[in-house]
């Protein structure tokens, strides 16, 4: 059997346009936003950092870190009143993106319910499903721990690395020998990880919706498939590897276009999904149609439907 590449994106770019402009309804397309904000919620969460820039001491041109940072570092790192406040920001923290996370997983169905039915709705598909949701939210939890095996490889380099620099050894490339034999592999580890988080939502999220079965049972039906096909699938994966980097250029281009107004809209929660929703709509959409090529019992998402009923609500997803 031999599969298309090109004719997924056709037809999930010919469902968006149904979805969307036929007819265009406003009322509709922030709905529509509103689920896909829900369901990328997760993404929207910053990385704290913080950088120490001072007098450099020692030997002109020397990587080294000088003695009064380093002196303040190892004071707050045996400050226990210091400590305590890092454990409650990163409990507090944690508490916020649980949340955050399940009110993403249970809302990822809205929105694809919302795209392989061809209309716009919130409050019904909400409360359908929210066993699925949480299904999918324990998986996303435990697929989170398999990023503790690319921490666990670079981990001790860069303990090492720090741990002699705050005792004022001078930086030498001598220090990244252990990074180097080790970052490669953590990096595969983390390309393995992120296969496995595209399958998921691209295929066993569909299967979960178009089955009503959880996570795990999902995951069963489609490993066979994926065993036989994994040729298929490694090369989706890099197809949409290539799909997505050529579109982030070209809304970055855009954005440069517009004096820079484009990137600003593209960068605030909720207005990003409001002005990139026909490109999200389509995204979600070509999973779905690649795994409809392999037969009728891989069919996720409703035929095509008139544009009059883009707002009537339908029955529940079909079966398989």
């Amino acid at each position: 059997m031999t599969v298309s590449y090109s004719s997924p994106i056709s037809l999930a770019w010919a469902r968006m346009q149904r979805l969307l402009f036929r007819p265009f309804r406003f009322e509709a397309w922030l709905t529509l936003a509103f689920a896909l904000f829900l369901a990328n919620i997760g993404t929207f969460l910053g990385n704290a950092g913080n950088t120490v820039s001072s007098r450099s001491h020692g030997t002109p041109g020397s990587l080294q870190i000088p003695d009064d940072a380093r002196d303040r570092i190892l004071g707050w790192l045996t400050n226990p009143t210091i400590l305590m406040g890092i454990g409650v920001a990163l409990v507090a923290f944690l508490v916020i993106a649980l949340v955050l996370s399940y009110v993403s997983a249970r809302a990822e169905f809205v929105w694809f319910d919302d795209i392989a039915q061809e209309r716009a709705a919130f409050t019904k598909p909400w409360s359908r499903f929210g066993p699925m949701g949480r299904s999918l939210f324990l998986l996303r939890a435990a697929l989170s721990f398999l990023y503790l095996v690319p921490l666990a490889m670079i981990g001790p380099p860069l303990w090492s690395i720090g741990s002699q620099l705050l005792h004022g050894a001078t930086f030498n490339f001598t220090m990244l020998t252990g990074l180097a034999l080790m970052g490669p592999l953590a990096g595969l580890a983390c390309l393995a990880i992120g296969f496995v988080h595209l399958l998921t939502q691209d295929f066993v999220i569909p299967l979960m919706y178009a089955r009503s079965v959880d996570a795990t049972r999902a995951w069963q039906t489609f490993l066979p498939l994926l065993r036989s096909r994994l040729g298929d699938f490694v090369a989706y994966s890099l197809l949409m590897l290539v799909l997505e980097f050529g579109v982030a250029l070209a809304v970055m281009a855009a954005g440069v276009l517009t004096c820079c107004i484009g990137l600003i809209l593209v960068s605030l929660p909720y207005v990003n999904s409001i002005v990139l929703l026909p490109l999200f709509a389509a995204r979600r959409a070509i999973g779905p149609e690649f795994l409809a090529q392999y037969g009728p019992e891989w069919v996720t998402m409703a035929a095509a439907q008139a544009p009059q009923d883009l707002l009537i609500t339908p029955p529940a997803p079909p079966t398989v």
